[in-house]
């Protein structure tokens, strides 16, 4: 992990700032980094952040703390790509607001064909579990890629 993904999981971390927040100040400040290094100098002197946003940003972000909540919270054996990477998908990029940190396995190549999200409960029954299950497992065998948020329940099962 270098120090971008470090700085752009850290601005996910900040309390009222989403995504297109986080592409504005990119954009402005031209990298993650340069978003805290600017805020702790006088950068934001004429900005339109707010004063929770600032204050946070303000101070900083510790890349050894930052890059052990990345590790405790993606699944082994994940990748993680941020939204500036060259890898990050094309077609993911044309939505709106698109996520700022993507977790996967194995190749994103697999996004440029056809996908599917398959949602639901939380809280499913035996029988939604295994329709869950049935049904991804019948699309990935045609070749359409599954994609999830891996929330519990459904989400989980795809």
């Amino acid at each position: 992990m270098n120090d971008e993904q470090l700085a752009i999981w850290a601005l996910t971390r900040i309390k009222g700032l989403g995504p297109s927040g986080i592409r504005k100040l990119i954009e402005k400040y031209g990298n993650a980094v340069s978003v805290f290094e600017s805020a702790a100098g006088e950068g934001y002197r004429k900005s339109k952040v707010s004063q929770n946003i600032l204050g946070q940003l303000k101070s900083g972000f510790d890349s050894d703390e930052m890059k052990s909540d990345m590790l405790d919270t993606i699944v082994e054996g994940s990748e993680v790509v941020v939204f500036t990477e060259e890898e990050y998908p094309a077609k993911l990029k044309t939505i709106f607001d698109p996520p700022p940190v993507l977790y996967s396995k194995g190749s994103l190549d697999c996004l440029d064909g056809p996908t599917v999200a398959i949602v639901g409960s939380r809280k499913p029954s035996d029988y939604g579990r295994r329709m869950a299950r049935k049904l991804a497992e019948e699309l990935a065998s045609a070749g359409v890629t599954i994609i999830s948020g891996l929330a519990f329940g459904i989400d989980g099962c795809a």
